[in-house]
């Protein structure tokens, strides 16, 4: 079985390599022309059918040696964009699992494409060997503007060890203008393809059938070149006379698909066309499918494939999958005369056939191919049945996704007439942000459960409709309700539903979060010692990582990194990759390394964030990542720091007053809004979130007569919500500092120091640092200070003396200035050393000056520091 991560098993015809048949022809041309390919971007392989495009691209794969080729054949069916870009993973995965370790199969069903194409391309690049990825039959997508315009965002920033090949027997509905004009497309056509009367003599030897030189080229010229007709030919002959020839071209000049018919279905005998009547049900088999379908023992089933491929009847076969099993499928001139055959088959025999191949599929695990063979027969009872027999499973392993997929390949009312088939559907569908369809789901499944009679039924049914009520509360952060629908949800949910249970007291756990942090944390770690007894690895990984979050956020930084490893250590770190619950963990490292002072890894962190994140996270939390990756952009003086927090702003006010943003990203907010868009607040657990908010505005704006509000505020503030009231405090010390309340000034600023000190949260007030000055001097000036406080505080009067000397006449050398030019243009210090004729130590010397002087500690910052000076563009 070969599977796409954990949970999609695909038929090895999709995403592995044909085998090159012993019969193929080799095309000097196309030889030729595909050795080169690794030079070239894209690789186009166009022309009409029986050319032998998968022929020449199997056979050149062939000849790569390590190289990892990921493969997949294209169907009608993979037309969505869904369905397209989960088999695209599976073949990466396929291909080389390293491919995948930045990649969730799922992230192509979230958001928009070119977000989740940019994790694919980076993946692509930070792989680093070389890579092809082929894309079979791709003229067989239909209505899939979707898939085209992400394949051609791909090709527009695929990397340079990346190749992408594409077969087709139409021309690309993709832009590759640009890339031919710059020289990276490799276009393979049918005058590349085509037999030359030579290769045609070869051809036709290989069948068995040895043709004078003169005989080679009649057959060439009637089917100029056309290698399948070649085929065809040579199945008609046995002596390769002359007369033999000419009557083969006679009949071939007929419609093909009859002359198929009439010259070769027809002779071959009654055993093996019952076979290749059975067998082309389904899109693919191997040996056991096959039994399962005609019948036959395995040694008479292998038998019957050894004669069709020893023949050349148009048989290929794929690339062993993971249990050594070869899989085969038809050409698509043999497939289109059997699927004739099949349509005038009795039709119960055809049902007969249908049924027993799904149920080999379903029962072997290939549960895609199983749905989207029920949904072709119109057998949608099954199709739900899948959904229903797996979707626990989906929702413990995180593939929710999955779901979606196959409720898609039916109609709308099929799925819409099954309650419980719309309350499983409801999360996945809220998930990719639909909330009104998802609420409609819940409607039909709760007006399906008031037709139940009592019993455990209907207690599921009843339950998991509260459960996805409050989920749908929690992703549109309605905390109260959320909760209301979870205390709901476990009073109805039968017992031995341990997982929804468990996902609902996490809900429970989390509604106070913000304004009770701590009960919220105890809540968590019961759950959690509850999980580890029932061993649902899923849930307790999404607890494990939730309680990273608020420990972070509480400044328990040694606590939410061990919450962290504990999540990590539950999957392989693949596995990872295709779970959506890992993104709260990298957000939690990214609210640690901002809490140290590593504003790039902080970055970094929000890049991972960002790249798992399948739109699937709620808001809230994204506009509170966003909101912290503006505050490292402060920190580090960069330019785009001001608009990315403003973009937080306009996503979700309440998220940017949970990040308590800084004085600096306070002043950009009043020079946009001032006092035209007073601040709200509309959840309860922000509250006290936006009291700071306001009272910095208020000190921004120069509001100084809301000096003794503010104070007031800052003491009355629960040290529960410890960030808020380290900032409260903080923003007392300006008001009383700036209005000569010394003493004020004084005790508000060690309350600061002293909570922020114990609690890990000290860059909220170093972020403020030069405007904290003057009340850090003053209790610095204080004996009985404690050595927690004069730590803080000492730290506050050293990061604005920084910054001062940061802003001072910058008084660097020469050679220093022209390193640092050369590091902001890209170069690195290695390329920079070249470029000025220095050695590597040498550069690496100037910068360390330059680093002192500005009063940074890296690259970035110092860059920054000049831009900001206007000493560099």
């Amino acid at each position: 079985m070969t599977k796409s991560g954990k949970y999609i098993a695909m038929l090895p015809t999709k995403v592995r390599r044909p085998e090159p048949s012993d019969k193929a022809v080799v095309r000097e041309r196309v030889v030729e022309k595909m050795s080169r390919a690794l030079g070239y971007k894209i690789v186009t392989v166009i022309s009409p059918a029986g050319f032998g495009k998968t022929t020449a691209v199997s056979a050149w794969s062939a000849t790569l040696g390590n190289t990892a080729v990921a493969w997949l054949h294209v169907d009608e069916v993979d037309s969505g964009a869904d369905r397209f870009w989960s088999y695209f993973l599976g073949a990466l995965e396929v291909a080389d699992p390293l491919l995948c370790e930045r990649l969730d199969a799922m992230l192509a069903l979230q958001g928009p494409v070119p977000a989740f194409l940019d994790e694919l391309i980076l993946g692509l690049a930070a792989y680093g060997k070389p890579c092809v990825m082929v894309l079979e039959d791709y003229h067989r997508l239909s209505g899939a503007g979707e898939i085209h315009e992400g394949i051609s965002y791909v090709i527009r920033h695929l990397p340079e060890n990346a190749h992408l090949v594409i077969t087709s027997r139409a021309t690309l509905p993709i832009p590759l203008s640009r890339i031919r004009v710059r020289g990276e497309l490799l276009a393979v056509d049918e005058g590349d393809l085509a037999f030359t009367p030579q290769e045609t003599g070869l051809a036709m030897l290989k069948h068995g059938v040895r043709l004078s030189k003169d005989d080679a080229r009649r057959v060439f010229e009637a089917l100029r070149g056309w290698p399948a007709g070649v085929a065809v030919i040579a199945l008609l002959c046995t002596t390769g006379s002359s007369d033999e020839v000419e009557q083969a071209l006679a009949s071939a000049r007929h419609d093909i698909r009859a002359y198929l018919v009439e010259e070769v279905f027809d002779g071959l005998s009654e055993k093996t066309q019952d076979f290749l009547e059975a067998t082309a049900i389904v899109d693919s088999y191997n040996v056991d499918l096959a039994c399962e379908l005609t019948g036959l023992g395995r040694g008479e089933a292998s038998a019957v494939i050894k004669e069709l491929m020893g023949n050349g009847l148009f048989v290929g076969r794929t690339e062993r999958d993971g249990h050594g099993e070869a899989w085969y499928r038809y050409h698509h001139l043999f497939a289109d005369l059997l699927e004739d055959r099949i349509r005038q088959m009795d039709r119960a025999r055809v049902e007969e056939l249908s049924f027993r191949a799904r149920d080999w599929l379903d029962a072997h695990g290939y549960l895609d191919s199983a749905v989207e063979l029920s949904c072709r027969i119109k057998d949608y009872g099954h199709a739900r049945s899948v959904i229903l027999r797996q979707w626990e499973g989906c929702y413990t392993s995180d593939s929710h996704r999955m779901l979606t997929r196959w409720a898609d390949l039916m109609p709308e009312e099929e799925v819409r007439s099954d309650p419980l088939v719309c309350a499983v559907l409801a999360l996945p569908v809220m998930m990719a942000a639909d909330y009104g369809k998802a609420r409609e789901y819940i409607q039909i499944a709760e007006a399906g459960c008031e037709r139940l009679k009592a019993g455990e039924k209907r207690d599921l049914l009843s339950g998991l409709c509260m459960v996805q009520r409050a989920y749908l509360a929690t992703y549109q952060n309605h905390r109260e309700e959320s909760a209301c629908f979870a205390s709901a949800a476990l009073e109805r949910l039968p017992r031995s539903e341990a997982y929804l249970r468990g996902t609902m007291k996490q809900v429970l756990a989390s509604r106070h979060c913000y304004d009770d942090p701590f009960a919220s944390k105890r809540d968590l770690e019961a759950i959690i010692a509850e999980q580890r007894e029932r061993g649902n690895a899923s849930l307790l990984g999404a607890l494990y990582c939730n309680l990273a979050v608020l420990d972070a956020q509480l400044g328990l930084d040694d606590k939410s990194k061990y919450m962290c490893e504990q999540a990590y250590a539950l999957f392989a770190e693949k596995d990872r990759f295709y779970m959506p619950m890992y993104t709260f963990a990298y957000y939690a490292e990214m609210l640690c390394a901002y809490g140290r002072g590593d504003f790039e890894e902080a970055l970094a962190f929000y890049e991972r964030y960002e790249g798992a994140n399948l739109g699937i996270i709620v808001s809230h939390y994204d506009t509170e990542a966003l909101c912290l990756k503006a505050k490292a952009l402060y920190r580090l003086g960069m330019p785009q720091a001001k608009q990315t927090f403003l973009g937080a702003w306009a996503s979700n006010e309440n998220a940017v007053y949970m990040t308590v943003p800084s004085l600096a990203m306070m002043r950009d907010w009043c020079s946009v809004f001032g006092l035209d868009e007073p601040p709200r607040c509309n959840q309860a657990g922000a509250l006290d979130h936006a009291c700071v908010f306001l009272a910095m505005r208020e000190y921004v704006m120069g509001n100084m007569a809301a000096c003794e509000e503010v104070c007031r505020m800052a003491d009355a503030l629960p040290e529960r919500n410890r960030a808020a009231k380290v900032a409260a405090h903080g923003i007392a010390a300006l008001f009383s500092f700036s209005t000569g309340h010394l003493h004020h000034a004084h005790a508000h600023i060690r309350a600061a120091a002293l909570l922020a000190g114990g609690s890990g949260l000290v860059q909220l007030l170093y972020e403020n640092a030069s405007d904290l000055k003057g009340a850090a001097d003053l209790a610095l000036g204080d004996s009985d200070l404690s050595v927690a406080e004069r730590a803080v505080l000492g730290e506050v009067a050293r990061a604005a003396d920084a910054i001062s000397a940061s802003q001072a006449p910058l008084s660097l050398t020469e050679r220093e200035l022209e390193v640092l030019k050369e590091l902001s243009s890209g170069a690195t210090v290695a390329q920079a050393a070249a470029n000025l004729f220095i050695s590597k130590d040498t550069a690496k010397s100037h910068l360390q000056n330059a680093y002192g002087k500005l009063g940074v500690h890296s690259k970035v910052q110092a860059i920054s520091v000049l831009r900001e000076a206007g000493i560099l563009g």
